[in-house]
């Protein structure tokens, strides 16, 4: 390409540049997936050294873009999911991985399956990554599905009723999407300001269900960030953030931690991945403000306590030196008194 400017009536700056597309495939960048099952499990595995097969009971699969050193950073634009079977749902949870930007080393993102199905099926599942200038980064794997259940999961506010979700049906003012943001936010379920955590009930009336994994997203993580708590005694009787059984007529409670940074309200949304029902999702909007105080096991959590502990730390850290110095003083001239020379007389 060529462009020529003129800046006076016979002179003209020429510029010309040399577009480059279509560099081919890297050698430096590897999709890979996390092998459940088998010799090799919990390894990752390249999609070019071993085809992937989902079975019926898994309700996600941990992919892996690795970077090959020297290659440290590489822009990568939003991944494409496709199912050929439209009965057999495929998407991105942690999605602000999924919308583009920078890979450091490396990117994980989480797929996760929902298989609407009333007779055993599979999907040949795509997902295409464009890193630029680089061809895109393109697997394909297959997806294995047998007909869901009807949830019989309850899910409450309190151990004694179900207004989140009963018999699998999600209560309106919880049936929140994540990118609807706020939209209708006067209509959902909302979490003051002086509420640091909040507490759902999860009861199983069915067979026994295996939570996998609980998934928890913010719109706005700047406002922010949610994490699923355990407390030390009675650790069985909660929802860990990965692989909890509830057994049928058993009960067992999801403890969210909330910390916010700034003023402000954002929505959350809560995914409870499960094999024998898909995904179980339900939302509500937390309102935050900065400096409110969150306690845990006698510590402050939030960052403007975290500054004043440390200046009090600080001017005790100082009165104790300015003390010790005093007392140093002080004996240093009390024994200089006391080796003091005697005058003496004459007789």
């Amino acid at each position: 390409d060529l462009l020529k400017v003129q800046v006076e009536a016979e002179d003209f700056i020429t510029f010309k540049w040399l577009k480059v597309c279509g560099q081919g495939e890297s050698d430096k960048i590897l999709l890979r997936y996390k092998e459940e099952a088998g010799e090799r499990k919990d390894e990752m595995i390249a999609f070019s050294e071993k085809d992937l097969i989902v079975g019926e009971d898994d309700a996600s699969t941990q992919l892996e873009l690795k970077l090959i050193s020297p290659l440290r950073d590489q822009p990568y634009e939003e991944p494409k999911l496709v199912s050929n079977n439209e009965d057999i749902e495929v998407s991105f949870r942690r999605r602000s991985a999924g919308e583009g930007g920078m890979v450091i080393f490396g990117l994980s993102l989480l797929v996760v399956y929902g298989c609407n199905v009333d007779k055993k099926a599979e999907a040949k599942i795509k997902i295409t990554i464009p890193v630029p200038p680089w061809d895109p980064v393109v697997a394909t794997w297959t997806k294995k599905c047998k007909p869901s259940t009807p949830s019989e999961l309850n899910i409450g506010t309190s151990a004694e009723k179900a207004d989140v979700i009963a018999n699998g049906v999600v209560a309106k003012e919880f049936n929140i999407e994540y990118e609807s943001g706020l939209s209708f936010k006067n209509s959902h379920y909302r979490i003051d300001v002086k509420s640091h955590n909040q507490m759902f009930y999860i009861s199983n009336q069915d067979k026994e269900i295996n939570i996998h994994e609980v998934i928890i997203e913010t719109k706005d993580d700047s406002i922010l960030a949610v994490d699923v708590a355990v407390p030390n005694r009675g650790a069985a009787d909660y929802v860990r953030e990965d692989e909890t059984q509830i057994m049928a007529g058993q009960t067992k409670t999801l403890n969210l931690r909330f910390i916010c940074f700034l003023e402000g309200e954002t929505s959350v949304l809560v995914t409870l991945s499960t094999a024998k029902h898909g995904p179980i999702e339900f939302g509500f909007v937390k309102i935050c403000e900065p400096g409110v105080r969150v306690i845990e096991s006698g510590f402050l959590r939030t960052s403007g306590s975290l500054f004043y502990i440390l200046i009090a730390v600080g001017v005790l850290v100082a009165v104790s030196m300015l003390w010790g110095m005093r007392k140093y003083a002080g004996s240093l001239l009390a024994s200089r008194r006391s080796y003091a020379p005697v005058a003496q007389t004459r007789p």
